[in-house]
């Protein structure tokens, strides 16, 4: 993909609408976000390194009722080489979870999912004038609620493909969530 312009709002900790201009065309290679069942995902471009690991395991305890608990690990870099003076911002959460997860119709579910994350960061100046900042490290729990579909994958007719939005009701100002409700695709075997 090729990014000429990138506009945030709401997501992460852009919570106003942020405007970066790119003065050429970057290229970046991205790759899906939150496979509830397990995900790696490694994102690069010329100003931002991500990478997140997801896991996580649970049962269906009746055709109606399923549970678990997962683990996530998630860092991004950003530069800003556009700012005066430049800079790059680096960003880390690491955490535990568990859900719940009802079918009140065969194919369709909610869910709730109890987090706690820990979370830090740091934003490094690149001129050497100003001192690194640092962001505290901190704790900071989310409550993900959530709606969707389980598609049937076939196999043993328990293989289903999830598509939910889900929405952090907690709404701390360090969720890995931001303000907004996101797309989560997970898959279950």
């Amino acid at each position: 993909m090729r990014l000429k312009k990138l506009i945030l709002h709401g997501f992460k900790s852009f919570a106003d609408r942020t405007e970066f201009v790119f003065d050429s065309p970057i290229t970046g290679v991205g790759g899906l976000t939150k496979i509830t069942s397990g995900n790696v995902d490694l994102t690069a471009s010329n100003s931002f390194a991500g990478g997140m690991l997801i896991t996580g395991g649970g049962v269906r305890f009746r055709n109606d009722f399923a549970a678990g608990t997962g683990i996530n690990f998630i860092y991004s870099s950003t530069k800003y080489d556009y700012y005066v003076p430049p800079f790059k911002d680096e960003y880390g959460v690491a955490g535990l979870s568990i859900f719940g997860r009802l079918y009140p119709v065969r194919f369709l579910l909610v869910q709730a999912q109890p987090e706690l994350n820990y979370t830090w960061g740091k934003r490094k100046f690149s001129d050497g004038n100003i001192e690194d900042q640092k962001l505290d490290p901190k704790f900071v729990p989310s409550l993900l609620v959530g709606a969707g579909a389980a598609i049937p994958l076939g196999g043993n007719g328990r293989s289903a493909m999830t598509v939910m939005y889900q929405y952090d009701v907690i709404q701390d100002p360090r969720s890995p969530y931001g303000s907004n409700a996101f797309l989560s695709i997970g898959f279950n075997f």
